[in-house]
């Protein structure tokens, strides 16, 4: 599947390169921005993982297997004094990023990367990370893979750059080390860090079970799963056990034998597997084909209007331009009831934002409050970090179960908006309104490559991606770009039931005391997060159907202006009607045998 991805990915954007290239060389300068804006969001699209644990655990031999390469130094001393970030180049390179973004590149090679390890003496807070670029086949769909110093390391500029990283991850590997399972600063770790951070998918990997008993391996998971289910507070966890040093020599040697001791492939394969989601993928391959097959109809509309344009003598163009100049406001009467549909439509989603969440809130206003009756002993670690994380769980649970549905209803919305602009106010439809107020015929059908049926509404979210350049970037939530995960840390990031909420003679109450106060400051505390949460969504909402408003205004003045200067151009290119008129026209033609050809190469592409 990650093979056929990346081979299906760079053909889809070999395509938008094609039609970038024809866009230049025949002077549509709007098709032009558009496929250069849409190769690079294409390109920029990345997924990061990171690379987390203590010192001496195993985290630099762990990346080098991953990356089937013998490049970071992994001796005991040489530990990791820089964040790494490690992405895909043919041929590996090591660049050296400062604090001010000055770039550095050095020899390739472990000796030079020692220069930036512990062992040597440099300044880390110097060195805002290195950049690390390097043939593994599976960095190569824009994932980054983050290898950290280590979290107990003594000096402090490593502990903040580690800290400081997570929150930009969309995974993590924590590595814990077998011969001292789950330590204290370990259990701090994650639930200072890792639970605070909302980090999305985590993997807990038991290293060096070469140094201890075969024997003792099950017993030790069993023991660290307990641990880290009392310190997450959830019921289930996985935790793969892999020998790192093992699996490098395995790998660096050609040793089938330590290769399968090390249990290191079964957790790369959950790993790549993660990666390469295969919906993900389809839906991504799906999607590019889409746009692409927007990007086309837009570029032949282009085509058409200007072959229609090429026909009219100067004193119909004159005609046609000033017609166009006096209807705008007529116009503009029936897009507003475009707006005042969205308005309509964002009031809906707010009401059932608050609907849904007050709901959570009783539910889980209530389960705690039977929860904390039921608690036979002290409640101060119970208030200070089980109730925040249980907050923190619900609030994610309301996002998992709500975030589809409101980018649905928000996809509906677009699409419906996004249809009717393009039906009526396109420059297509525009023109022939225009040409009927003038007494001319409408001009000839539009020519375009045609979708399935049920691909009318994906395709339709695709337009204001692609749109007429105002409009590109309108659809990141309908592209699956932006849903209300991407606003989770506002909503679940705050410290709510921590210690300074808390009376400083808490702890030493009886327990019913305590049950009590905790009753009283949970009412007060949940009720304002909920609040809060409310109408961080509701503004959010509203910033976004606004934009989208802001955006739509400057669409439909911009095809009035794009019209405008058509006509204008091709009136002042009228004394020259001619053979540069003909070679145009040729031109043109030939210019849409070559989309079609593009079309067909795109349908052409599957992805199982």
């Amino acid at each position: 599947m990650e093979k056929q991805f990346i081979e299906q990915r760079d053909n889809l954007l070999n395509q938008i390169e094609k039609i970038n290239r024809l866009s230049s060389v025949n002077n549509f300068s709007n098709i032009n921005k558009i496929s250069s804006n849409l190769l690079t969001r294409i390109k920029d699209s990345s997924f990061r993982i990171t690379v987390v644990g203590e010192f001496n655990r195993g985290k630099s031999t762990l990346v080098n297997a991953l990356l089937e390469e013998d490049l970071i130094p992994t001796a005991a001393r040489e530990t990791t004094a820089t964040i790494n970030v490690i992405g895909f180049e043919n041929k590996t390179r090591i660049t050296i990023v400062d604090k001010d973004a000055g770039r550095k590149e050095i020899t390739s090679t472990k000796e030079a990367f020692k220069e930036y390890t512990s062992l040597k003496e440099f300044d880390p807070s110097t060195v805002h990370h290195i950049e690390i670029e390097c043939p593994a086949i599976f960095l190569k769909n824009n994932v980054f893979l983050v290898d950290t110093p280590g979290v107990n390391d003594i000096s402090k500029q490593r502990l903040e750059i580690t800290y400081g990283y997570m929150p930009l991850s969309d995974a993590t590997i924590i590595l814990l080390d077998a011969t001292k399972p789950f330590t204290n600063s370990e259990k701090t770790f994650i639930q200072d860090h890792i639970l605070k951070n909302n980090i999305p998918t985590l993997f807990f990997i038991l290293n060096k079970i070469d140094l201890i008993d075969e024997s003792q391996i099950d017993f030790i998971i069993n023991d660290v799963a307990e641990k880290l289910k009392e310190t997450l507070n959830i019921t289930e966890v996985a935790i793969l056990p892999i020998s790192s040093d093992l699996a490098q020599k395995g790998i660096f040697n050609n040793d089938g034998n330590s290769l399968e001791r090390s249990r290191f492939l079964p957790f790369k394969e959950k790993l790549l597997n993660f990666i390469t989601d295969s919906s993900r993928s389809v839906s991504l391959i799906k999607g590019t084909q889409l746009q692409i097959n927007s990007l086309l109809n837009i570029f032949l509309e282009e085509i058409d209007l200007e072959n229609a344009q090429l026909q009219m003598n100067s004193a119909d163009l004159e005609k046609q331009l000033q017609t166009l100049s006096l209807s705008k406001e007529e116009f503009k009467i029936d897009f507003n009831e475009i707006i005042k549909y969205i308005g309509t439509d964002a009031e809906a989603l707010n009401a059932r934002i608050e609907t849904t969440l007050l709901n959570r809130y009783k539910e889980l206003y209530d389960s705690l409050f039977i929860e904390i009756d039921t608690k036979k002993v002290d409640l101060t670690e119970y208030a200070e970090k089980i109730l925040p994380f249980k907050f923190n769980q619900s609030m994610k649970q309301w996002i998992d179960n709500n975030s589809n549905s409101i980018d649905e209803f928000i996809q509906f919305t677009i699409s419906n908006s996004i249809t009717a602009f393009q039906n009526s106010f396109s420059k297509v439809p525009m023109l022939s309104k225009v040409n009927t107020l003038a007494g001319f015929s409408s001009p000839s059908k539009i020519t375009s490559f045609k979708v399935g049926g049920k691909e009318k509404l994906e395709k339709a979210n695709t337009i204001a991606t692609l749109g007429g350049g105002i409009l590109a970037g309108i659809l990141a939530i309908a592209s699956g770009g932006l849903s209300v995960a991407v606003i989770m840390p506002s909503l679940i990031g705050s410290s709510f039931l921590s210690g300074k909420y808390l009376t400083p003679h808490f702890t030493k109450k009886i327990l019913e005391e305590q049950k009590n106060e905790l009753k009283q400051l949970l009412r007060i505390r949940m009720k304002a997060e909920f609040e809060t949460a409310i109408n961080t969504l509701h503004e959010y909402c509203s910033e976004y159907y606004g934009n989208l408003i802001k955006d739509l205004e400057k669409e439909f003045d911009q095809v009035f202006k794009d019209l405008s200067t058509n006509i204008q151009n091709r009136i002042n290119e009228g004394a020259k009607k001619g053979d540069s008129f003909c070679n145009r026209a040729q031109n043109l033609l030939s210019l849409k045998d070559e989309l079609h050809e593009i079309n067909l190469k795109v349908q052409q592409i599957h992805i199982n």
